[in-house]
């Protein structure tokens, strides 16, 4: 696991066979920069590596499953990052690690 800002991930080009980025893309404010993100995440895979971008949905249907219910405005839309502590997860309950 690594955060980063977007400048440049701190690992030799062709270092790793799999590369994830879940629940990412929507994070990042512009379009320029998640593409930068990708060709940075490409940049560090082997040939014939593997990269898995996966991001939220624009539909956030809570009778199908969807957890927030939260009514996007567009397509395309930065979603803030906001550390939200539960009691659960303080406890040691939750397992989110």
């Amino acid at each position: 696991v690594l955060a980063d800002g977007g400048g440049g991930l701190p690992f030799r080009s062709s270092s790793f066979d799999l590369a994830l980025n879940i629940a990412v893309l929507h994070h990042i404010s512009t379009e320029a920069r998640r593409l930068r993100m990708i060709r940075e995440t490409m940049r560090c895979l082997k040939v014939g590596g593997r990269a898995l971008f996966y991001a939220w949905s624009l539909e956030q249907d809570k009778e199908r499953g969807a957890r927030s219910g939260h009514k996007f405005s567009q397509q395309d839309v930065f979603v803030p990052w906001h550390y939200v502590a539960t009691k659960k997860r303080d406890e040691g309950e939750g397992g989110g690690g």
